[in-house]
């Protein structure tokens, strides 16, 4: 597993992405802990891999989902 400390600015980026990110994926398929405990891993996979800007986490975030898999992502 990684080990990364964000500082409290990346976390509330990074909370507001994920709760972007549920919301998206309520509107389709029912949001239970399961599928937020995806977003959350995909959010923080994202930042590790360098994903800085909103858009293109959450985009990354939701191709976490099948759902969301698809089709290009309109946000």
């Amino acid at each position: 597993m990684y080990d990364q400390s964000y500082d409290p600015e990346t976390v509330a980026f990074l909370e507001q992405v994920l709760e972007d990110a549920c919301g998206r994926v309520s509107v389709r398929v029912p949001l239970n802990d399961g599928i937020r405990t995806m977003l959350a891993s995909a959010v923080l996979e994202g930042a590790r891999l360098g994903l800085r800007e909103r858009d293109a986490l959450l985009r990354f975030a939701l191709r976490a989902i099948p759902a969301f898999r698809e089709r290009e992502l309109q946000l």
